[in-house]
């Protein structure tokens, strides 16, 4: 069985913006900081 997590972390870099604050809502089922695109990054 092939580990989805490496994969799920490199594509973070190519997620466009709006569905990084997304998948934070889904996670933490709450609204996303207002901080920048490096931060949802490195959280998620």
């Amino acid at each position: 069985m092939t580990d989805p997590i490496p994969a799920r972390l490199a594509a973070l870099k190519t997620t466009p913006t709006p569905d990084l604050k997304q998948q934070w809502r889904d996670l933490f089922d709450s609204e996303p900081p207002p901080f920048n695109r490096r931060y949802l990054e490195s959280r998620l």
